[in-house]
């Protein structure tokens, strides 16, 4: 991580459980955790080798979980380390959870190329390894968890956190998962006049799964999937957020700006 990502001041590495319980600032995690006040991650190698084995269920192997199941959980808390050195965001929320699953989206891929470790080793994640990952977020979280290893309830979310990172950069992490109102002292009234605005746009538009707005349409509309044929909507899905790989048509965008 620290040659992929290079930070100024990179977080040092403990198997102490004492590390993690002592934290002053963030609960405990198992199997890794970070500690932003002594900017220290905390691994416990018995639980990260439970986490990597595979799920069988009736004998067969049921989910995709490997030893990057465990590997994603220690590498969501380095890109912990990474939000707080850069400063002026929160770790302990909401979003903050799903900004975490988006930077380990990022440094998945940055690892599907070939690294070369100062001892010569070389570490490169495979298609599977990404299953195996996407398995551990699915089913615990905790690559898709905040410092305290609290996540949002809904897998799809976290699984879409975990997309952006894929398809993007930090960058993209720091922009689609910001801190909305971490400052204490902001004015009540602007954070009222924001909400209602905000709720007085949804009451025009839906979001799509990126965010963006799409308007509602009370008759029967159209879903055009890239390169293919025009799928028919029919009202019943016209509460429904429109998946990732699709895009709506025949509609003017100006009807959804705030």
């Amino acid at each position: 991580m620290g040659i992929l990502f290079s930070p100024a001041n990179p977080p040092q590495l403990s198997f102490k459980a004492s590390d993690a319980e002592g934290c002053p600032d963030a609960r405990p995690s198992p199997p890794a955790s970070y500690c932003p006040a002594t900017n220290t991650i905390v691994v416990d190698l018995a639980g990260a080798g439970s986490d990597g084995r595979p799920i069988r269920q009736h004998g067969r192997r049921s989910l995709a979980s490997g030893d990057n199941t465990a590997y994603s959980v220690l590498v969501s808390r380095y890109m912990q380390a990474i939000q707080h050195a850069r400063g002026g965001v929160v770790l302990d929320n909401a979003e903050a959870a799903l900004r975490t699953a988006c930077l380990t989206g990022v440094a998945t891929v940055k690892m599907s190329k070939t690294v070369t470790t100062p001892d010569g080793n070389t570490i490169a994640l495979t298609a599977g390894d990404v299953d195996e990952a996407v398995s551990g977020i699915l089913t615990n979280g905790l690559a898709a968890s905040d410092v305290n290893g609290e996540s949002v309830p809904s897998g799809f979310s976290r699984i879409d956190a975990f997309r952006v990172g894929v398809l993007g950069d930090e960058d993209r992490c720091f922009k689609r998962f910001p801190d909305s109102y971490r400052d204490s002292t902001l004015d009540a009234a602007k954070v009222r006049s924001d909400f209602a605005k905000t709720r007085s746009r949804l009451a025009r538009c839906e979001l799509d799964l990126l965010g963006h707005a799409v308007p509602r349409r009370d008759r029967v509309g159209h879903i055009r999937r890239p390169g293919q044929e025009r799928v028919r909507a029919d009202e019943r899905l016209a509460h429904a957020a429109v998946d990732l790989d699709t895009e709506s048509v025949d509609h003017d965008p100006r009807a959804c700006r705030p």
